[in-house]
């Protein structure tokens, strides 16, 4: 990994609400927070939609974070407060709902509106959920495997669905059982999802699993350590923090629920550029290094960069959002987004290896040096292709080092060096 956290310039630049939300925390628990509340977010914006390759996208966004016990991702649990006082509210519509059906017993009994659900519920359970939520559903838990158990059971298996459902691709079910057939056309879903290492694999299986690429992983390994648990003096309660926020989302969730048309939320031309120029080199360095199953990843990282702008254009401009029609992302949440992404593919990479046998924990920039580079090199050449790099010699030696002690190149004789990741 080149940088250990999120740039400083990312938490510069965030629109206020998000900059409130993480000024009081640092380092790592920092980036959590921020990738997990952008996450909650992404199920509390409805009818704001965009077109990426020539299909409506809505904010949906699936993260992950993954990480050893007691390491401080717990905190991505203050994000679910976001949408607690939405889905607090539509639960009590709806349960009054009920309750005038019971007495007055006149046409179909109303359902439960809901806007966060477990991770372990059945499929046909979930079926009914994102049917009766036009706007979406939030999949919210701490541990991955409250998912990957569900997932293994055949009345729970629904790991296509989530396939589908990222893409708002349609999903349909029919049951002999009690001949119920559900269709939904258009659904949408948001996932924030925490777990170790060994709960990731139950959960994608593999990375030739569709799954994995969907997926916006945050993967670290720090060494535990014990963390100073006295109160500060104002006894400081992250909770109210969030929970001022929640009241802001839950105004701007019932001004964009009420849109009679959707605000469509559009890039700009240099935007579209910079964001297929960087997923079109992050596409070509999988390929070159034989990394063929991770294009995918690539190609929606793009979706994802996209949404992850979407989210922040609609938080920037939260108090005039309900006169807007078209909306134009600022570049201060493009570059955000595309900094954002950019750091988190070197964490598919990260995640990634925990499928393999050979780890070599390479970031993304360290193998597109080493695409650049032929299979059987001597050191004058890296150096020469390292200056048209833009890579001083003395950087070229500490990369030549780092690789061999990781596996990645060995080296027969002095001077001499062969690469041992794959490369076509």
């Amino acid at each position: 990994m080149d940088k250990k956290y999120f740039s400083q310039e990312i938490y510069e630049n965030l629109p206020d609400l998000l900059k409130n939300l993480v000024s009081s925390f640092d380092e790592r628990e920092k980036d959590i927070v921020l990738l997990s509340s952008i996450g909650v977010l992404s199920n509390c914006i409805p009818n704001v939609i965009g077109f990426y390759g020539r299909k409506k996208h809505y904010p949906h966004l699936y993260t992950m974070i993954i990480a050893p016990p007691a390491s401080g991702k717990g905190s991505m649990n203050y994000a679910s407060i976001l949408i607690e006082d939405i889905h607090q509210r539509k639960l009590e519509e709806s349960r009054a709902k009920i309750k005038v059906w019971e007495k007055q017993k006149k046409g179909n009994k109303p359902n439960i509106d809901a806007r966060i659900i477990p991770g372990n519920v059945s499929s046909a359970k979930f079926y009914s959920h994102i049917k009766n939520n036009e706007h979406g559903l939030l999949i919210f838990e701490s541990e991955a495997d409250s998912m990957s158990n569900m997932l293994k059971q055949d009345w729970g298996n629904f790991s296509d669905i989530l396939r589908k459902a990222f893409h708002h691709e349609k999903i349909s079910i029919s049951r002999e059982i009690d001949d119920k057939f559900i269709e939904v056309t258009s659904p949408k879903l948001a996932m924030v999802i925490s777990g170790t290492e060994g709960q990731v694999k139950p959960l994608i299986l593999s990375k030739e699993n569709g799954l994995f690429s969907r997926f916006l992983y945050y993967y670290f390994n720090d060494e535990v350590e014990w963390k100073d648990v006295t109160p500060d003096e104002e006894n400081l309660d992250y909770s109210v923090i969030f929970k001022q926020s929640g009241l802001e989302i839950l105004k701007l969730y019932e001004i964009l629920e009420a849109l009679k048309n959707p605000i469509e939320f559009k890039l700009t031309t240099l935007q579209w550029e910079r964001l297929n120029s960087t997923l079109k080199t992050a596409t070509s360095i999988f390929n070159k290094m034989g990394l063929n199953n991770l294009t995918s990843t690539a190609f929606r990282s793009g979706v994802n960069l996209f949404r992850i702008a979407m989210i922040l254009s609609v938080i920037r401009n939260i108090d005039s959002i309900g006169n807007i029609g078209v909306l134009t992302c600022d570049d201060k949440d493009f570059e955000i987004a595309h900094s954002i992404i950019k750091y988190l593919l070197d964490h598919v990479l990260l995640v990634s290896e925990l499928f393999e046998k050979d780890k070599y924990g390479l970031s993304v920039s360290e193998l597109n040096i080493l695409s650049n580079l032929p299979n059987k090199f001597k050191r004058n050449e890296a150096i020469d292709i390292g200056e048209e790099l833009d890579i001083k010699p003395r950087t070229m030696d500490n990369y030549l080092k780092k690789w061999k002690k990781k596996g990645a190149l060995k080296a027969p004789r002095t001077g001499f060096y062969e690469q041992q990741i794959s490369t076509v």
